[in-house]
């Protein structure tokens, strides 16, 4: 089993989970709701394979914006392929040779490591967070050899920065980090960081 988060949290999360919220509400109009999709997909953490459904539920408008920025592939063209999911996201992926193979894997279906990124971080966002280029640029996470090896050195960093700052999980540390890469001057990175 992975090791614990502490729970005296050296950094407040909050008040970036607010931020972020007000962004997006500025920049598209509607309040996300994460913690329905997080919950929605709860049973694939007890062992049921990604089904296409689930997608819909991740990119369902009402929730977040998913589809101004992506797109799922065609459900003929995956729907076979999701059933070999079955069991992949069973106990929390703390271990880099499970992180590699459930990216793999999810990989093989996708073909586009910000896909892989969006469903890990909706079933274990614990320990996963969203590729994307804000937040990479930011961060100056270097850049891999392929799609799974910069995807790992993202995710390495997500990690190393929850735990630096007390952050329960990866994805709010996603969210910091991309609440900072909007925010237009210099001087201002400086106040949240």
């Amino acid at each position: 089993m992975c090791q614990g988060i502490r729970n005296n949290a050296l950094m407040d999360s909050s008040k970036y989970q607010l931020m972020f919220r007000e962004i997006i509400r500025r920049k598209h109009g509607m309040d996300i709701d994460f913690e329905t999709i997080e919950k929605s997909l709860g049973h694939l953490r007890k062992g049921d394979p990604l089904n296409y459904n689930d997608l819909e539920i991740i990119a369902y408008e009402k929730y977040w914006p998913f589809k101004k920025y992506w797109m799922w592939p065609a459900k003929e063209q995956i729907e076979g392929q999701l059933a070999e999911t079955k069991g992949i996201f069973i106990g929390p992926a703390c271990e880099e040779k499970n992180d590699k193979k459930i990216i793999k894997k999810l990989s093989s279906i996708f073909r586009n490591i910000a896909l892989v990124s969006i469903v890990l971080r909706f079933v274990w966002p614990e320990y996963y967070a969203i590729y994307s280029r804000p937040p990479l640029k930011i961060l100056r996470v270097e850049r891999g050899d392929n799609d799974l090896e910069e995807y790992m050195n993202y995710i390495r960093e997500m990690r190393l920065l929850r735990k630096s700052f007390g952050v329960h999980r990866a994805a709010d540390i996603d969210t910091i980090i991309w609440v900072i890469s909007q925010r237009k001057r210099k001087e201002e990175y400086d106040e949240f960081l």
